[in-house]
């Protein structure tokens, strides 16, 4: 296959390529286990929930995980100057919870404050 090149850009250039195809007859799919099990980066930031607000008003809510279940762990760091309204660390709809863990740095607090909620209550 030829690519053509904008003007003055000198000759096409030849651009041959293919998608190499691994087959496999695992049962779970995963070719290098270690690799798939290693905690990275990217996991643990994904897995850390960090909030700063200034007021929470009355009518205002501020939640840092809104989930029906959280499997391996997860931190949360909420900090706020006011709380009028209501701050929850982490809601689950259901009681299924590996780990956790629940900052909350406040100022004056008039309204509600929560570390963990489960059971959507």
């Amino acid at each position: 296959m030829y690519l053509g090149m904008p003007a003055g850009y000198g000759q096409p250039v030849n651009v041959e390529w293919g998608v190499p195809v691994l087959y496999t007859r695992l049962a779970d799919g995963v070719i290098l286990p270690q690799l798939f099990e290693a905690e990275t980066e990217t996991a643990r930031k994904m897995r850390s929930v960090i909030q700063k607000v200034g007021t929470i008003r009355e009518s205002g809510k501020m939640i840092g995980v809104d989930a029906q279940t959280l499997e391996g762990s997860i931190d949360v760091h909420q900090t706020a100057d006011d709380v009028l309204g209501t701050m929850i660390g982490i809601k689950l709809d259901g009681n299924d919870l590996d780990s956790a863990s629940v900052q909350q740095d406040l100022g004056n607090v008039s309204g509600n404050v929560t570390g963990i909620q489960l059971g959507g209550s």
